[in-house]
């Protein structure tokens, strides 16, 4: 078949006269047109000879009648089109409109509307002529379009694309809805609101939005799933966690912390989209905010059942023809009779997406005969259950659909076997965010009793009828509405206390095991699961609150801090200690959740408010145990480390030379016990920083010395010289070494500990930072050299914690280096480096890295880096790229004072001009890095404040 210029798409009911007179006017001109003149049913697909002649025309011309857009043919030849000509050109330019009887503001999709449409009446040879002039344009046909990459997706692929009826309209106007916002926005994020009710589909029509319009958001897509419609009111702080938790997952996909999440997103170097999924009704407009996309670049589209942002699209019901597809999609039906019977199931179900998957889902299983027995069998499901399921949902769906859905759901279940409706059970008991397969089985593994279960069968057998679905090539979802059905009615609650049970020994093993090694990162998805099974997740089940629950959500806690997720940690830590009132938990449990939660403050630097909480669980437990109980020893230690952060090293030595010698000496413990070698590191570290005096100093740090060398020791003894712990002692070494003077000694062990730690840990993590750091500080002070010497690490101390007290010592640092290059003669010398020691704590099973102290240290870097800038203006120019690179340092300190009113804002100028400056002065260099980064996180403060 030879190609067309043009393909007329017009309705039937309509369209005809002007389809005619168009195609005349055209051919007249010497152009090929293809018109179908075929009647095709009211159901029935596209035929082949019409896609053909689609494919090989290279543009479409739509007569918008009054009765185009009630044609399923027309919206399904609209929409083929619209989406060749985006993937060919990025545009729709070559699909034009032709209204007549309707005006441009009801043309839809609002894409053909954005190019000048003519008026009615318009002279069709001059409407001809235009048509032909953009034929000219094109070149290829849509069936040339390139193939659809999949995005890049975050924090996880997600599930093969599966085919998507009937919101081909919804999707442009997704698109259409985010471009104009995002022409219109200055330093507001574009965002809008997919909106509709219960198992509309909403989620489903993100995701393939997301793959439909790939080259609108070219660095990627963030998905995160809050899992609000789960039941109950979600409080601010639960959906917070909640968001932290996805947050990490992507800050880990991307080698980062979350607090360096904005720069690492800006670094992929385009726009990217930024889906917040199923947000609760009702959800405070600030949190609202501060879940949008961090950055400028990125376009956020949220999904909820209730009014989340001014602008929005909203899902209804498919239409019939949509519906019937979706149905029939495992089994196409057999003749009149059976497409008959599919209708009136697809208009039993109102059109809604999920009852309709669901019902699909049982044409796949053996022994159903068509359509036909189908609609009797939803007819016919015993009526006491299935009013009982009706009630249930009949606030979850559309009133119309609540019967026939919850029979669908019914047979679905029934017919689903012994194994599938296991895992359907395990997954009810989990929280609504992507259920790890190794946790699904685990759970139903533990609980024994499994027969011949085949419980990857059963899986398969529950997504293939829609009660569950794949996130990603390694985890499955549950909608809320079959959650909710199946924690109700559909399961004896005997078994799901059982798999409960083994829910929470899954999820404990996993947690526990974090002590033995770092695995953390392995462990974060399982931890969104941890509040479901405790009892702790608003809208799940009110499990009671035991010493295993506590166990595992003071566990979880604990692995959120040392991974950095300090945010989530907070959060874990508070909901168990509202959970631990003196009518349900001993004072002891209190206090040791007290405990906890005061490390996680410390790790977000609140260090005034974890000193009071340590002193007062510190308190409590010196009334209830011994002297040399274990337990005291570690609160003591503890409150030792807050007490050293807020610079009583007094107070915090002589606590720590407590709990040396009492772990040292105790039955339970002894010499090679981790809690006694984390006291002695310890130790160590206060003992270096005492003496006032030369001599003093000197001593402290000769002890000190002695203190690292048995530590060192230690760990390769009891743990071996590849556990972290045993890295941080070394690196303790390094810096003693270092203070003492033997520098080229220092310099090695710091070198070996650096490699291990980027072996063991990975590039990104702060520990592996901290000791690249320190190499770097020992080297200049061996063989002298500059401030670039740092960049590597400024670079990546902003690209994964920007705010965190170390990337400020990182940055006086390099300014130390940089300033006697520039001093003149006889100018004082600066402050000393800032080394990159860690002081970990009991609770953390020495993970916790924790840094100095605020507002002093601030004043001091931003006078210092006012200095520079001034220096090297005067030495080199304004307009030189070291200058500018000053400016951006500049533009840091003042963001990370933020003292007065207006001052952020003046940071963001500053770092916008030396971002600008240097990428067109010395692109993809490393001083061009590091001012993007400090750009992207000034602006993104200032889009927080």
């Amino acid at each position: 078949m030879s190609g067309y210029d043009v393909f007329i798409c017009w309705a039937w009911a309509d369209g005809r006269p002007a389809a005619e007179r168009v195609q005349a006017a055209l051919e007249a001109r010497g152009l090929t047109v293809f018109r179908d003149e075929t009647h095709g049913g009211v159901y029935e697909p596209l035929g082949p000879s019409v896609e053909r002649a689609l494919a090989a025309s290279r543009t479409l011309v739509a007569i918008a009648t009054p009765g185009f857009a009630d044609s399923p043919h027309c919206r399904d030849e609209l929409h083929t089109a619209l989406m060749a000509g985006y993937h060919l050109d990025g545009d729709s330019r070559r699909v034009l409109a032709v209204p007549l009887g309707v005006g441009s503001d009801d043309i839809r999709p609002r894409e053909l509307a954005t190019q000048r449409l003519p008026a009615e009446g318009f002279p069709v040879d001059e409407l001809a002529a235009a048509i032909a002039a953009r034929v000219a344009e094109t070149t290829e046909p849509f069936g040339a379009a390139p193939p659809r990459p999949d995005p890049a997706w975050y924090p996880a692929e997600v599930a093969p694309e599966q085919p998507v009826h009937g919101r081909g309209a919804e999707a442009w106007e997704i698109h259409e809805q985010l471009r104009a916002r995002t022409k219109n926005a200055r330093r507001a994020h574009p965002a809008v609101t997919l909106r509709g009710p219960g198992g509309i589909g909403k989620s489903a029509l993100a995701l393939q939005y997301a793959r439909w319009f790939h080259r609108d958001h070219p660095a990627g897509v963030v998905l995160l799933r809050l899992g609000g419609s789960s039941g109950g009111r979600v409080g601010g702080g639960a959906l917070r966690a909640r968001f932290d938790e996805q947050l990490a997952l992507v800050a880990d996909r991307l080698g980062v912390e979350p607090t360096g999440l904005p720069a690492a997103l800006d670094a992929l170097g385009g726009p990217y989209l930024w889906i917040v999924d199923d947000v609760p009704t009702g959800t405070d407009a600030a949190l609202i905010a501060a879940m949008a996309a961090p950055t400028r670049l990125g376009r956020t589209l949220y999904t909820s059942r209730g009014l989340v942002t001014d602008a929005e699209v909203r899902l209804a019901p498919l239409e019939e023809r949509a519906a019937v597809a979706l149905l029939t999609g495992h089994r196409p039906p057999d003749g009149h009779d059976e497409a008959w019977a599919a209708r009136r199931i697809a208009r039993l179900l109102g059109g809604h997406p999920l009852g309709l998957t669901i019902a699909g889902g049982l044409t796949a299983g053996p022994g159903l005969t068509g359509y036909g027995a189908l609609l009797e069998q939803l007819s016919a499901t015993e009526p006491d259950r299935l009013q009982t399921a009706a009630t249930l949902l009949s606030d979850e769906l559309p009133p119309a659909a609540a019967r026939p859905f919850a029979a669908a759901l019914l047979r679905s279940f029934d017919g689903a076997g012994d194994a599938a409706r296991e895992m359907l059970c395990a997954a009810s008991i989990l929280a609504p965010v992507p259920m790890p397969h190794a946790l699904l089985v685990g759970t139903v593994r533990r609980c024994g009793d499994l027969g011949t279960f085949d419980l990857d069968g059963g899986l398969a057998a529950a997504t293939g009828r829609g009660l569950l679905e794949r996130a990603g090539p390694d985890g499955y979802l549950m909608h809320a509405v079959v959650a909710r059905a199946v924690r109700a009615w559909v399961y004896p609650p005997s078994r799901r206390t059982r798999l409960r049970d083994g829910a929470l020994a899954e999820l404990t093993a996993a947690v526990d095991a974090t002590r033995n090694g770092y695995r953390h990162r392995t462990v974060l998805p399982l931890l969104p699961h941890v509040r479901a099974v405790a009892g702790l997740m608003a809208g799940g089940d009110p499990w009671g609150v035991g010493e295993d629950e506590r166990h595992l959500m003071h566990e979880a806690g604990r692995v959120q801090v040392e991974a950095g997720e300090t945010g989530a940690a907070v959060e874990t830590f508070r909901l168990l200690d509202e959970a631990c009132g003196p009518d349900v938990a001993d004072a002891y449990t209190r206090h040791a959740v007290r405990m906890g939660l005061a490390v996680a403050y410390e790790a977000q630097g609140h260090y005034e408010r974890a000193e009071r909480l340590k002193a007062e669980a510190y308190a409590g437990f010196a009334e209830r145990l011994a002297p040399d109980d274990p337990q005291l020893l570690t609160a003591r230690g503890n409150l030792a480390v807050a007490r050293y952060r807020l610079g009583d090293l007094r107070s915090a030595h002589e606590l720590l030379r407590e709990v040396y010698t009492g772990a040292r000496d105790h039955p339970e413990l002894g010499r090679l016990h981790p809690d006694t070698l984390v006291a002695l590191g310890n130790l160590a570290i206060v003992r270096g920083a005492l003496g006032g005096e030369p001599a003093q100093r000197a001593r402290h740090r000769r002890v000190a010395h002695r203190y690292w060398t048995a530590a060192v020791d230690g760990w390769r003894r009891a743990a071996g010289p590849d556990d972290p712990r045993a890295l941080d002692a070394r690196n303790g070494l390094a810096l003693s070494l270092r203070a003492l003077e033997r520098r080229e000694e220092a310099l090695a062990v710091a070198r070996q500990a650096h490699a291990d730690r980027m072996r063991i840990l990975g590039p990104e993590h702060p520990d592996t930072i901290g000791t690249l750091e320190n190499s770097v500080i020992i080297g200049l002070e061996l063989y002298g050299g500059q401030g670039d010497a740092f960049t590597e690490v400024l670079n990546a101390r902003l690209a994964t914690r920007p705010a965190h007290p170390a990337t400020r010592n990182t940055l006086a640092n390099l300014l130390h280096a940089e300033r006697p290059h520039y001093a003149p003669a006889g100018d004082a010398p600066a402050s000393a480096y800032s080394v990159a020691d860690e002081m970990p704590t009991g609770l953390a099973a020495g993970r916790v890295r924790l840094d100095g102290e605020h507002a002093g240290a601030e004043a001091d870097l931003l006078s210092a880096a006012m200095a520079e800038h001034e220096r090297r203006a005067a030495a080199f120019g304004p307009g030189d790229s070291r200058t500018m690179l000053a400016c951006a340092y500049l533009a840091y300190a003042l963001a990370l004072a933020d003292q007065f009113d207006g001052q952020l804002g003046s940071a963001a100028i500053l770092a916008d001009d030396a971002a600008d400056g240097l990428a067109e002065a010395v692109p993809g260099t490393p001083a061009a890095r590091t001012a993007g980064l400090i750009r992207a996180w000034v602006n993104d403060r200032l889009a927080g404040e």
